[in-house]
């Protein structure tokens, strides 16, 4: 299932995954968007699709519960292209 996100969710999830770049899973992931207020997002498919269009990538086994996220370059500038809300720290 590939979720449809809108722009301010992806900038979000990207500025999450950027900030703790290979650090995080889906669980501090989820836990990060529910304290900016970001409610409902499935994790697995927003961050496949995320995967899928090279803004992502996953460290570990995507199958098991300890992947982490890192963002890719394509990942950054897509990020600073379209949203400068989000704090973000490189």
């Amino acid at each position: 299932m590939s979720p449809n996100l809108d722009a301010d969710t992806k900038a979000a999830i990207l500025s999450i995954i950027a900030d703790h770049d290979g650090l995080w899973g889906w669980y501090q992931l989820d836990r990060a968007l529910a304290q900016r207020g970001i409610l409902g997002v499935h994790i697995p498919s927003a961050v496949s699709t995320l995967k899928n269009e090279g803004l992502i990538e996953f460290a570990g086994d995507p199958q098991s519960a300890s992947v982490r996220y890192r963002i890719t370059d394509a990942g950054k500038r897509y990020f600073l292209r379209s949203m400068s809300r989000f704090p973000l720290r490189f």
